[in-house]
């Protein structure tokens, strides 16, 4: 039986290789470019902090986050105010951690273009 791990590595190369019965796939990160972290009103369901944890255990070190929050970010100060909880989430992890951690976010489009 073959077990394949991926494993990421950053500042390693990409690469691919065989040990006992390990397939082992190194790579820099893995990036997830769709998740539905919540906080705020929402924060029951899931946590900026949390989903780095879950990211993290599997091998994901970079995500790009989904409007999907309550209230909805298609506001300047909204969204603001997002990137400083990933911010201060992000902050809340080891160094060694943290520094290979990265927050995207998607904000919302609204047919308002005062908003």
């Amino acid at each position: 039986m073959t077990d394949t791990r991926m494993v990421p590595n950053p500042g390693a190369e990409a690469g691919y290789t065989k040990t006992g019965n390990h397939n082992v796939t190194t790579m820099p990160c893995l990036l997830d470019p769709h998740v539905h972290f919540r906080d705020w009103a929402q924060s029951g369901k899931e946590t900026i902090r949390h989903g780095f944890e879950s990211a993290l255990n599997s091998g994901v070190t970079e995500i790009f986050d989904m409007p999907n929050t309550v209230p909805p970010l298609t506001e300047a100060d909204a969204i603001y105010a997002r990137l400083e909880d990933a911010r201060r989430a992000i902050a809340s992890f080891p160094r060694e951690v943290a520094s290979r951690l990265s927050y995207q976010l998607y904000a919302g489009i609204t047919p308002d273009h005062t908003r």
